[in-house]
C-alpha cells in the first residue's frame, strides 16, 4: 500500500521527544499517527494489529481507494487512503473443516555485521592514541597519568595473550521454531450458515526467551430469509508476551571483545566486567539470569452485528453495529539480584513499573441504497449516517523495593515511588453522507457525494466540517468505434475532484487540560493546575484532490492502469511554539499547506495461459513529488528553535572533560527536519561538505556564502538532500506448471538520498575508548598525513560529527522481497486415500537478496534475521 506523499508535520513533535523524552501518554500515539490509512474490514474500522495477526486465508477481497470520490463516503478519515477488506463467509453445504498451518525458522543472521576482534580493537585504540595522557606534560599528574593509562593498556593486552576473544553478537541469540494455527468449521443450510475459527500463534524471537503467544476464537452466525439476512461475529484474543531478559541487542554490540563474561574464580558469569575508565560495566549475560522481565498481555473482545434489509429489487437497508473491549497490561520488573544496583541502600532494591490500558470502542452505521436500470440508464442513490466512540484509559503505577527476585507484586513493595496516575482519552464522531452514480447506457458516468462530519477532536468553534467529490468518466470500449474491435476489451478514462480530511488526532488538543493538586488541599477543596493550552478556533485538516486515470484491457490478458494526482492539503494541524513567559512550551494551531502530485502505474500481463502452463507478470510504479506551500509564522519560530538545540552541543576542549561529554552530544549527530516553503517533508538538511582533509583528517565544510570553514554552525545548515525517491515499486511473476505454483515479488526505488545514520553512528562517531565499533574505524579512518580518506582521523575521537552532505548516499535498491514455491496435491487421489478435498504447501522465503547502490548498513539494536516458512492448507 503506497501512500501518495506526506502531508503532516511530524517535526515538532520528533524534537520536542529529543529535547523531553517519552512521556507515559505516548501509549496513546500510534493510535492516533496522523498518516496512517483506516482499515475496514466486513464494514467495521479496525486497528493495524487486527489486519497484522488475522490469517490471509480468511481474506476474500482487499480493494485500495485513494482518490477522493472512491473514499467519499469516509470522509474526515480518508485523506491518507482506506483499505477496504472482506473476509470469507461462511458456505451453505454438509459442515467442513479448513486448516492452515504456518511453520517457520527464523536465524539470527550476523555475517553483515563487521565488528573488532579484541586485536583489533587494540589496534584500533592505540591509533587513536586513546593511552596518551589527558593533561599536558608539563602539569602535575602528568606521569601519573601515563602510567596509569599504560597499565590499562597492558591490562586489555594480558586478556588478549590469555585468549579472551569474545563475540558478545552471538550470546543473546537463538535460531527459532515458530508456528501458527488457523481451524476454520463452517457450513449449515442456505439459511442458516455457521463459522467457527479457532487459531493460537506462537512466535519466539531471536533474542532469547522473547515471545509472543495468541490464543483466539471467533463465531459467525447468519440467518437468510427471501428479505432479510443477519450476520453476527463474535472475536475473542488473548495475547501474551515478552522481551527477552538477555536485554537489548545494543548492549552486546557495544561491548569489548576482550572482556571475559565469565569470572575465572567460580566459572560463571561476571557481575560486573573490568572497569577501565572509571564507569561500572554490567554484564548483560549475568543480569539475564537474576530475574528480570519486561511482559505485556492484553485480552480483546469484539461482537460486530450486520443487518441487511432487501426491501424491494431495487431497495436496500444495512444497519451496522459494532462494540469492542480490549483490557491490556505490562509489568516491567528489576530485581534486587541485579548489579545495576551495586551497594545502594537494601530498601531501594528492585523495581517494578506498571501500567494498564482499558478500550471501550463502539461504532455504528445505517445506509440505504437504491439502484435501478431505466432503459439505458443506471441511477444509484445511497444514503446513511455514522456514528463512533473510543474512551481509553491509561494508568502507570512504580514501586520500589522487593526483597528478593519471587515478591515482584505491588504487595513486597517498600515504597510506591510514583502513585497510579490515569490519562484517557474520548473521541466521537458522526457523520451522514448521500451519494449519487449515474451511467448513461454503460458509456457515460458520473458520481458526486456530500458528507458532513462533527467530531469531539475539534475547537468549539470547528466542530463540523463538509466533505465532497465529483467525478465522471467514458467506457470508450463501449462506444460504436470500439465496441467491436476484439483486441481492446476494456478502456476507461476517469477524472475527479473532492475533499476529504483527517480526525485521528488527539483528542483533547483544543481543549484546555487540568490536572489534579492531590499535593495542595484547601478548604473549598483541592487544587488544580492548566497543564495544556487548547485552542477553541483548531479546525479540520482538509485535503483537496484531483484525479485523472485511465484503465485499459488487451485481448483479455493485459492490463494496464495508470493514475495521475494532485493533492493539497490545507490548514496542517501541529504543535506550535509559545514565549516561555506563557508558561507553556506548545499549542496545537492550524499552521500550513502541502502539496503532492505525482502517478502511479500499475500492470498485469498474463504471458502464457495454457491447460498445464500459466505465466502473469505483475508490477506497478509511483512518482510522488512533496512541497511546502505555506507555514505561518509560528514555523519558523520552530525552524528556529533547532539552531537553538544544536547550540546546546558541547563544545568544551579539555580532553578530560570531552570523553563525559561525548555521550551526551551523540544526540546531535542526527539531522532535523526543518519547514521553508518551497522545500518538501523529505528535505535533509545539514552542512554542505567539501571532504576530509589528506593533511590534517578534518572535515572542510562550504558554507552558504561560498567561504570554507573547518567550523560546524546550525545557522549554515541548508537542504543536502531529499529521502524521497523518484519513483518506487513492485513488479514479481505469478506462474503455475501442472500442480506447482511460483509467485515471486521484487521491491525496487531510485532517486532519493539517505543519510547513513548507521556508519555516522557505528564509523565516524565510534566511541573506542568506552565501545567496540564496525572494521571500518581501524581501516577507513583516516590515520596519518596523506591519507585519502572518506571519514575523519581516527584520533578525533571527542567531537561528534553533525550532520553533514558526507554521509549523504543515493538509494537506488531492488530486493528480492518473497519466494513462495507451492504444491496442490490431487484432489481425487486425496478423496480416495485421506477423504481430504484440498490439500496445498507452500515454502517460503523472505528478503532473499538485495542489490543496491548502497551498502547494507545492519543496524545494532536489534540483530537482522533471515525466516524459512513452510505452510500447509488443508480441507476435510
Amino acid at each position: 500500500f503506497y501512500i501518495r506523499g506526506q502531508s503532516g508535520f511530524p517535526g515538532m513533535k520528533d524534537l520536542d521527544k529529543i529535547q523531553s523524552g517519552s512521556s507515559a501518554a505516548s501509549q496513546f500515539a500510534l493510535k492516533n499517527n496522523p498518516n496512517t490509512p483506516i482499515f475496514i474490514m466486513d464494514g467495521f474500522e479496525v486497528t493495524v494489529e487486527k489486519i497484522y495477526d488475522m490469517d490471509i486465508n480468511r481474506i476474500s477481497n482487499i480493494t485500495i481507494l485513494k482518490d477522493a470520490a472512491a473514499t467519499a463516503m469516509y470522509g474526515s478519515r480518508a485523506s491518507n487512503g482506506v483499505v477496504v477488506i472482506e473476509t470469507v463467509l461462511p458456505k451453505p453445504g454438509e459442515f467442513r473443516v479448513n486448516y492452515n498451518g504456518n511453520y517457520s525458522v527464523t536465524a539470527p543472521d550476523l555475517s553483515s555485521y563487521n565488528m573488532m576482534n579484541a586485536q583489533e580493537k587494540l589496534d584500533a585504540e592505540y591509533a587513536a592514541k586513546i593511552y596518551e595522557p589527558y593533561i599536558l606534560p608539563t602539569e602535575p599528574g602528568y606521569k601519573s597519568n601515563l602510567i596509569e593509562n599504560l597499565w590499562k593498556m597492558q591490562q586489555k593486552k594480558n586478556e588478549v595473550l590469555k585468549g579472551v576473544n569474545t563475540y558478545w553478537l552471538s550470546q543473546p541469540l537463538s535460531t527459532m521454531i515458530n508456528h501458527k494455527h488457523n481451524v476454520y468449521i463452517e457450513g449449515g443450510s442456505q439459511g442458516m450458515r455457521v463459522g467457527l475459527d479457532l487459531k493460537y500463534d506462537n512466535q519466539n524471537g531471536v533474542m532469547k526467551d522473547s515471545y509472543r503467544r495468541r490464543l483466539g476464537a471467533g463465531l459467525t452466525l447468519q440467518y437468510q430469509t427471501t428479505k432479510l439476512q443477519f450476520r453476527n461475529q463474535t472475536y475473542f484474543d488473548a495475547v501474551n508476551s515478552e522481551e527477552s531478559p538477555y536485554g537489548k541487542f545494543s548492549d552486546y554490540s557495544r561491548l569489548q571483545p576482550y572482556f571475559n563474561m565469565y569470572d575465572e574464580a567460580t566459572g560463571k558469569y561476571a557481575k560486573e566486567l573490568p572497569n577501565y575508565n572509571g564507569a561500572t560495566v554490567l554484564n548483560p549475560m549475568y543480569e539475564s539470569t537474576v530475574g528480570n522481565f519486561d511482559r505485556a498481555q492484553y485480552k480483546e473482545w469484539t461482537n460486530n452485528f450486520t443487518a441487511n434489509w432487501f426491501v424491494t429489487k431495487f431497495l436496500f437497508i444495512k444497519g451496522q453495529f459494532a462494540v469492542e473491549y480490549k483490557d491490556a497490561g505490562t509489568n516491567k520488573f528489576t530485581s534486587p539480584e541485579s548489579s545495576l544496583y551495586g551497594r545502594t541502600d537494601l530498601f531501594t532494591k528492585g523495581e517494578l513499573a506498571q501500567t494498564s490500558t482499558r478500550d471501550i470502542n463502539w461504532n455504528t452505521n445505517i445506509f440505504a441504497s437504491y439502484n435501478r436500470n431505466i432503459d439505458i440508464h443506471n441511477i444509484n442513490v445511497s444514503a446513511g449516517v455514522n456514528g463512533r466512540s473510543s474512551r481509553s484509559e491509561f494508568i502507570t503505577s512504580q514501586y520500589r523495593g522487593f526483597a528478593n527476585r519471587n515478591f515482584n507484586s505491588p504487595s513486597y513493595a517498600y515504597e510506591i515511588t510514583r502513585k497510579p496516575e490515569l490519562n484517557d482519552n474520548i473521541a466521537r464522531l458522526i457523520g451522514s453522507f448521500a451519494t449519487l452514480n449515474y451511467s448513461l447506457n454503460n458509456i457515460y458516468l458520473f458520481d458526486g457525494s456530500f458528507r458532513m462530519d462533527g467530531s469531539s477532536e475539534f475547537g468549539t468553534d470547528n466542530k463540523w466540517a463538509p466533505f465532497w467529490s465529483v467525478g465522471t468518466g467514458i467506457n470508450l470500449h463501449n462506444t460504436q468505434l470500439l465496441k467491436t474491435n476484439t483486441a481492446i476489451n476494456l478502456l476507461r478514462v476517469t477524472a475527479n475532484i473532492g475533499q476529504t480530511g483527517k480526525s485521528n488526532f488527539s483528542p483533547y488538543m483544543a481543549r484546555n487540560t487540568y490536572q489534579i493538586m492531590m499535593d495542595d488541599w484547601y478548604p473549598t477543596g483541592i487544587g488544580s493546575s492548566l497543564t495544556y493550552m487548547g485552542n477553541n478556533r483548531l479546525t479540520w485538516e482538509k485535503q483537496v484532490s484531483w484525479n485523472l486515470g485511465a484503465n485499459m484491457t488487451l485481448f483479455k490478458r493485459y492490463n494496464i492502469e495508470v493514475n495521475y494526482y494532485r493533492k493539497r492539503t490545507y490548514d496542517l494541524i501541529t504543535d506550535v511554539s509559545l514565549p516561555s513567559s506563557s508558561g507553556f512550551m506548545v499549542y496545537r494551531d492550524n499552521i500550513g499547506e502541502v502539496l503532492n502530485k505525482g502517478f502511479e502505474v500499475k500492470t498485469s500481463l498474463n504471458l502464457l495461459n495454457q491447460k498445464d502452463l500459466s505465466v502473469t507478470l505483475i508490477g506497478n510504479m509511483a512518482h510522488n513529488r512533496n512541497q511546502i506551500m505555506k507555514i505561518a509564522q509560528s514555523m519558523k519560530r520552530y525552524n528556529n528553535r533547532i539552531d537553538e538545540y544544536y547550540d546546546g552541543y558541547n563544545t568544551n576542549t579539555s580532553p578530560a572533560l570531552i570523553l563525559y561529554f561525548n555521550d551526551q552530544n551523540a544526540k546531535f549527530a542526527k539531522p532535523i527536519m526543518k519547514y521553508e516553503e518551497g522545500s518538501s517533508l523529505t528535505t535533509i538538511y545539514g552542512m554542505r561538505s567539501l571532504g576530509i582533509n589528506p593533511a590534517n583528517g578534518k572535515e572542510v565544510y562550504l558554507k552558504p556564502d561560498g567561504s570554507i570553514t573547518y567550523d560546524w554552525n546550525p545557522a549554515d545548515q541548508q537542504p543536502i538532500g531529499n529521502s524521497e525517491p523518484w519513483a518506487q515499486g513492485t513488479f514479481g511473476v505469478n506462474a503455475r506448471y501442472k500442480q506447482f505454483t511460483l509467485f515471486t515479488t521484487f521491491m525496487f526505488e531510485f532517486g532519493g538520498d539517505l543519510y547513513n545514520q548507521t556508519m555516522v553512528d557505528n564509523v565516524e562517531n565510534a566511541n573506542l575508548a568506552y565501545y567496540n565499533a564496525d572494521k571500518r574505524v581501524l581501516t577507513e579512518r583516516w590515520q596519518k598525513p596523506g591519507d585519502i580518506s572518506t571519514l575523519k582521523a581516527i584520533q578525533d575521537r571527542y567531537f561528534i560529527t553533525r550532520p553533514t552532505s558526507r554521509f549523504l548516499q543515493r538509494n537506488n535498491y531492488i530486493l528480492f522481497n518473497s519466494l513462495s514455491l507451492g504444491y496442490d496435491f490431487d484432489a481425487a487421489w486425496l478423496k480416495r486415500k485421506f477423504g481430504m478435498s484440498f490439500l496445498r504447501t507452500t515454502f517460503l522465503l523472505n528478503d532473499v537478496a538485495r542489490f543496491s547502490s548502497v551498502k547494507r548498513e545492519m543496524g545494532l539494536d536489534y540483530p537482522y534475521a533471515r525466516t524459512f516458512t513452510l505452510t500447509i492448507n488443508a480441507s476435510f
